[in-house]
């Protein structure tokens, strides 16, 4: 998953509809589903932190099947994916994670207004404080006698849980304990524990002799996003996370229950180094945490700049940072704030990665264009890379039917249809009788694209289908 940060996956938008809860389109984000699955990784790639690969398609609105709309696919991989980031060596971290323990925690995992169908019966009878302290002991297992550890809590108020250790120190039976024994208790001051958590670390690089240049600073911040007034102001938590962003202390949000706030967590993890993933099972927390908690917690590139030259961008998909972004401007230039490795499969795929421009009909006309990508690894040295794309051979093999360069083209322009659809059903409110009509043309659609790209994993998608047409209107 070479994620470009904010979402990390879109499982709160499957917990939801597993649930039969109809969430905000918020809850899926393109960025978030294209980190969900495996694409085939370049053949061409460099020592350099970064790999770059640009693969266009032309393609039907399946919604309409009118006009022809034509994208080029850009793929990033990185030399850290997969098994290499153990190889090469995730960097040093200085962590610290701030637990919310306001009220709202002491509500059920799963809310009562949520028909449950299929929910796990023991974690339905657990409310979110004890889900997320069962999440934070997996997140602890995978530190490193190397690494630094402190942990705080808070409500309206902010207690010392650990102070900030170097992690073989700390006598981890008696800092279990301790989180043990925590109880919900009063309001939601995200900005307050979120400053604290800075200051724990602060007073620590302002003492500390060590040389910091290989360590990584990041918060984890476990919530459920049910936040007070004013955090979206440039003294709430937005405005902390930008400030500090700046000062290489990084934020990863963990969402608590199938009810947290993803419009929050989608704006505030737009913010250079930030991303977000969300706790819907502990089990499955645990599990996804110890396969990839060395991506989520390392940044390798920052301030990716995609400039096309001869084509016009109409929209981005893929991307947090234009997150199905109509390009108003001239420039024809997409900044995307991070980038951080991803694990591959038995394929040597990589999973994430990949963000999608709409182009102008104009490139039908054959015409080579360009697109340059530059970006600065976390020591601030500068990289940069040009290729020519030119549609005339897909043009050729079209035949007024879809056609793509790779299947690498033709998967990403299939989840990017599948939440522009998904979205357009969101948006309506309820799963009425056109809205089922429309899915069961859908599911045609996407389940012969399926077979054509040849992976199975796609079938879950078919299952979410399956679930909105159980729905009732109302």
């Amino acid at each position: 998953m070479d994620l470009f940060g904010g979402a990390i996956d879109v499982s709160n938008f499957r917990s939801n509809i597993s649930h039969n809860y109809l969430p905000p389109k918020s809850s899926i984000t393109y960025n978030g589903l294209i980190n969900e699955y495996y694409f085939p990784t370049s053949k061409k790639e460099t020592e350099n932190p970064l790999t770059i690969t640009a693969k266009s398609s032309i393609s039907k609105d399946p919604k309409n099947q009118k006009e022809k709309e034509y994208f080029t696919s850009i793929l990033v991989t990185s030399k850290y994916d997969g098994d290499n980031i153990k190889k090469l060596g995730r960097p040093k971290l200085n962590l610290v994670i701030v637990l919310d323990i306001s009220g709202s925690m002491s509500s059920s995992f799963v809310d009562s207004s949520y028909r449950n169908t299929k929910s796990n019966e023991t974690e339905k009878s657990l409310n979110k404080l004890e889900i997320a302290k069962r999440a934070l002991k997996g997140l602890t297992e995978q530190l490193k006698e190397t690494d630094n550890f402190g942990m705080i809590v808070f409500d309206n108020e902010t207690d010392l849980v650990q102070e900030f250790s170097n992690w073989k120190s700390i006598n981890k039976d008696k800092m279990y304990q301790a989180i043990d024994k925590l109880q919900p208790r009063g309001g939601t001051d995200m900005s307050l524990g979120f400053k604290m958590g800075v200051e724990m670390l602060e007073i620590y690089l302002k003492k500390t002799k060590e040389n910091q240049d290989d360590r990584q600073n990041r918060i984890i911040f476990l919530t459920d996003a049910h936040p007070n007034t004013g955090e979206y102001s440039s003294t709430g938590l937005l405005g902390l996370t930008k400030k500090y962003s700046e000062k290489k202390i990084y934020l990863t949000l963990v969402g608590i229950g199938v009810d947290f706030n993803t419009d929050l967590c989608n704006i505030i993890t737009k913010t250079k180094g930030a991303n977000y993933l969300s706790v819907n099972s502990a089990s499955e927390f645990r599990r996804k945490v110890k396969e990839d908690f060395d991506f989520i917690v390392t940044p390798i590139a920052f301030d990716l700049q995609i400039k096309v030259e001869g084509a016009k961008i109409l929209n981005v998909y893929g991307s947090p940072d234009h997150e199905d972004t109509l390009i108003k401007s001239d420039d024809n230039l997409i900044d995307i704030s991070t980038v951080m490795p991803g694990n591959r499969n038995e394929k040597n795929e990589t999973e994430g990665g990949a963000v999608i421009l709409k182009l102008d009909k104009s490139v039908a006309d054959g015409i080579p264009f360009k697109i340059t990508t530059s970006y600065k690894d976390t020591k601030g040295n500068s990289f940069s890379d040009q290729q020519t794309v030119n549609f005339i051979d897909i043009i050729k093999n079209d035949q007024d039917k879809d056609s793509f360069e790779d299947l690498m083209a033709r998967k990403s322009i299939l989840l990017v249809h599948y939440v522009s659809f998904v979205h357009h059903i969101l948006d309506k409110g309820n799963v009425d009788q056109e809205s089922k009509k429309q899915i069961k043309e859908f599911m045609e659609y996407f389940s012969q694209e399926m077979k054509e790209i040849g992976d199975e994993s796609l079938d879950r998608e078919l299952g979410i289908f399956e679930r909105l047409l159980e729905f009732d209107e109302n």
